[in-house]
């Protein structure tokens, strides 16, 4: 989380190892709430055809996509993600670097952004940095 800022840097990166049954690698951007439920910013869902279809990897600024048709949607990523063979495996190497333009979701016309990384049933999330 990122504490009051609406163009985040996370710079986190993370490996995930690509089982047999492999679909789809979710990443969602949320504002934490100190009361109450996080909400959903956005997120951007990328399925292993759109991984592998990209030999040399992905370093682009992806748009978000919208989880509430009542909500606005605004703001893009910025993800790094290349696909690692290890020896009898293969892994995704995953790096959430940041955001930028963000729709506020806090009454003070900002957010607290953190970002959900959901793969294979499995939730990771970025760490907190306070101001």
């Amino acid at each position: 989380t990122v504490w009051r800022n609406l163009n985040p840097f996370w710079g986190e990166e993370y490996t995930l190892h690509l089982p047999m049954g492999f679909h789809n690698l979710s990443f969602y951007v949320m504002d934490e709430d100190t009361i109450g439920y996080d909400d959903v910013i956005g997120k951007i869902s990328l399925n292993k055809e759109h991984i592998a279809a990209h030999l040399r990897g992905i370093d682009n600024w992806i748009n978000l996509t919208r989880i509430n048709p009542d909500e606005e949607i605004q703001g893009e990523i910025h993800l790094g993600l290349e696909i690692l063979q290890e020896q009898h495996t293969k892994a995704l190497r995953c790096q959430l670097i940041e955001a930028r333009d963000l729709a506020p979701r806090d009454i003070s016309g900002t957010s607290d952004p953190f970002a959900r990384v959901v793969f294979n049933n499995k939730t990771t999330e970025t760490a907190t940095i306070k101001k």
